[in-house]
């Protein structure tokens, strides 16, 4: 346990102020330290400061090669937690690139109805999205655009429980198709200096 300081004991309210301030974003923890206003003592300042650095050193040395044997399950755990969170915000991201290149393809609109923020969809409506944006970027080697487009849209009817309209008479080829281009940067790309070079 650490103790607290002595400035700070007779004061509850000022260290339950101090720890929600130091739970906040850094930015302002940061603007209130900078300020250090007279009720913010600054032996306060000083002991949440060095608690985060210390939660900081400790995290820092789950990814070191010398972890302690005693703290290396701690670590392995720490770091597929880590692993997790960025993949799933990576794979948000191409999906949000997906369905944002979609929708300012169709005009804002996705299936018959304006399009909502990417912000604002349910699970339900962003996870199709996601599967849509996995089989992009699962697509095999030399796998043209179009049959990318076909599969990716596929996946996204499959994860909705819909049934997936034929795709040679789908009026959304167009919209499917930006779509890809926006979750696959690389191939559109590539795809744009082809049309260069053949102009």
């Amino acid at each position: 346990m650490y103790a607290t300081p002595t400035s700070a004991a007779s004061s509850p309210a000022l260290i339950t102020f101090a720890f929600l301030a130091a739970r906040a974003e850094p930015a302002f923890f940061a603007a209130v330290v900078a300020r250090a206003e007279p009720f913010f003592f600054p032996a306060v300042v000083a002991f949440l400061m060095s608690r985060k650095q210390e939660l900081r050193d400790i995290y820092a040395s789950a990814w070191r090669e010398d972890v302690p044997e005693e703290d290396r399950e701690w670590a392995a755990a720490y770091r597929d937690i880590c692993t997790r969170y960025v993949n799933r915000r990576r794979r948000d991201a191409i999906a949000q690139c997906a369905y944002e290149g979609y929708l300012q393809s169709s005009g804002g609109i996705l299936d018959g109805a304006p399009g909502r923020p990417w912000p604002n969809l349910s699970h339900y409506a962003s996870e199709p999205w996601c599967a849509f944006a996995d089989r992009v970027e699962e697509a095999p080697e030399g796998e043209t655009e179009a049959a990318t487009a076909e599969a990716a849209a596929r996946e996204y009817w499959d994860t909705l429980c819909g049934k997936a309209p034929p795709w040679d008479s789908d009026p959304d080829q167009a919209h499917w198709l930006a779509a890809v281009r926006a979750a696959d940067p690389v191939r559109e790309t590539r795809r744009v200096a082809a049309l260069l070079t053949a102009a």
